[in-house]
This record gives C-alpha cells, structure tokens and sequence, in this order.
C-alpha cells in the first residue's frame, strides 16, 4: 500500500488530504492512524480515489497517462475570465491589485470577441465568461458591450453563453440587473459584519447595505 494523503488537523477534526488529486476528507472519529485504513469498509472507496495506491502500480505513467489524455481531449467548453478594471470603490485591506487605475479598452474588448468567434470556429460550444475586477461593474461600457457581443455569438453560432460577475455589491442595481440576466453573482462577503467591515473598507457602502440590494 502506497498513500497519496497528508493527515491534517482543523477545528479539532481529523482530516486527510489527497496529494494527487486534492481530493479531502474528514476521518471517522474512531480512527486515530491513517494505517488502519487499510483494513475498513473505506478502502475500497480511498483505492477508488487514489487516497490509497496498490504498491504494484505505476504512479509516474498513470500520471503521465493522465496528462496525456488531459492535453489531447477535444473540449468543446470555454471558460474565460475578463478583467474589466483593476479599480475599485472599496480599499479592502488584502487587496493584491495594482493602485494603478487601468480599464479594459474598446479595442481590448473587440480583440477579446474576434479571438472567441476564432474559437467558436474551432468547435467551442459552450463559453462561460467570468467578469471580474477590481469592481468590474466601474466599467459598465465595456461589460454592457462585451455581454451583448457574446449574446450575439451565441446566437449566430447556435452555442450557449453564461455570465458571472464576482462583484462587493454596492453597484448593482435593477438597470444593470435588466441588461444582463447575469447566470451567477458572487458577492465577495468576509464574515459576519464586524469581519467584512474590518477588512472591506468604504465610506459609504456597508455591510447591511448588501442585504438591501
């Protein structure tokens, strides 16, 4: 038996890890070494998983294998994330972003379109589009342009268009929600309202003012 997990600790629960896949599972209380795996009514399912490997394979081919097979699969889906400004309204304490204000540009967009109907050409069928920022909604011109290009691909091209916007909120409001029937919102929470207030910073858009919109 080979073992392609790390036992970990959280909240005073016991937690496996798989290495291989990043697959995670919580251990059953009554576990206290992962060796005795080997002998519950799991083994079949961590063999299954790869949690645990039979000493008579090989790992390095099944990986390459999987690689392989991964690089030549024909994939008919495309998901692209466009990031329509760096900018934002808020000054979140953890905020990896330049403070460089940059938008994407009209030419931006259209170089972005062009190069997905190439694709679609190609065979995509799908294209799940992902706006995201900064607050991509700082740059309503060029979300509304880009959200009606790809409704206009999709149904020149007969393929399916989704929409995601990862977003703090505070300018959502109904015109925007009516131009774009957006298939997922991500409102980007950090806990409960003394945590998100910590940590996302804004003069006049607070916590309660999400549950508003």
């Amino acid at each position: 038996m080979y073992r392609n997990m790390t036992t970990l600790f959280f909240d005073g629960r016991k937690i496996i890890y798989n290495s291989y896949n990043r697959g995670i599972i919580q251990l059953d209380e009554n576990i206290n070494n992962i060796d005795e795996l080997e002998n519950t009514k799991y083994a079949d399912y961590l063999y299954k998983k790869r949690f645990l490997v039979n000493e008579k394979d090989d790992e390095i081919k099944f990986l390459v294998n999987n690689i392989n097979e991964t690089m030549n699969k024909k994939s008919y889906q495309l998901d692209i994330t466009i990031i329509l400004t760096n900018t934002c309204n808020f000054r979140c304490v953890y905020c990896y972003q330049d403070k460089k204000d940059t938008f994407l540009s009209r030419d931006e967009s259209k170089l972005i379109i062009n190069n997905i109907e190439k694709l679609i050409n190609d065979g995509i069928k799908i294209i799940n589009v992902h706006y995201f920022g900064g607050e991509p909604a700082l740059n309503l011109g060029e979300l509304y342009y880009l959200h009606k290009n790809f409704l206009d691909l999709s149904q020149k091209y007969n393929i399916t268009y989704h929409s995601h916007i990862t977003t703090n909120g505070s300018l959502l409001n109904k015109k925007l929600l009516n131009n774009i029937n957006f298939d997922k919102i991500q409102l980007t929470f950090d806990g409960d309202k003394e945590i998100h207030e910590k940590f996302k910073v804004s003069n006049n858009f607070g916590y309660e003012d999400l549950f508003k919109k």
